[in-house]
């Protein structure tokens, strides 16, 4: 069994997602893939609670996607810092058969294979004023949208696209 991490954020950028994977990040496979029935929205308190962050909820709405990336972990010291790391969210699985390999990589899934997405705990989400009130740090918006222009422009695009209140 091997376990995937869906990263929609901050992940998807390979410097950030370097500091936390222990296995060689030149042979780690990167797939770049949209997942039906996610939201992403600037919807989460960043540690400290000056700015807001990325998370995603579920929607029933089946044209509802969420682009970001795949990879797989090669060992418990890299869940363990991805856990430290995403404090404020919690692991939960997600389905394979809402992945879609919309993009040029991919790959068939083996059955016990797991894939896991980090939701936002609730006492994290700001509500939507709240929200309105926070900035989004210019910082973290540069690197996500840089991580998002490393999977190519249609991936750049798609990532706009689905992000409910990017600027």
């Amino acid at each position: 069994m091997s376990i995937y991490v869906f990263g929609y954020g901050s992940l998807i950028n390979k410097s950030e997602r370097d500091q936390e994977l222990t296995a060689s990040a030149n042979k780690r496979k990167i797939y770049p893939v949209m997942v039906t029935g996610l939201k992403r929205s600037f919807n989460v308190t960043s540690t400290g609670g000056k700015y807001k962050v990325l998370g995603v909820k579920e929607s029933s709405d089946p044209t509802i996607k969420c682009n970001g990336v795949l990879f797989k972990i090669h060992h418990e010291e890299e869940m363990a810092n991805l856990l430290r790391r995403e404090k404020n969210y919690t692991p939960k699985p997600i389905d394979p058969k809402r992945i879609l390999f919309e993009y040029k990589k991919q790959f068939v899934f083996k059955p016990a294979d797991r894939v896991i997405c980090f939701f936002p705990q609730a006492k994290h989400v700001l509500l939507k004023k709240i929200a309105k009130q926070r900035e989004i740090r210019p910082t973290y918006l540069n690197l996500c949208l840089a991580g998002a222009a490393e999977q190519g422009s249609a991936f750049l695009q798609d990532f706009r696209d689905t992000t409910l209140d990017l600027l």
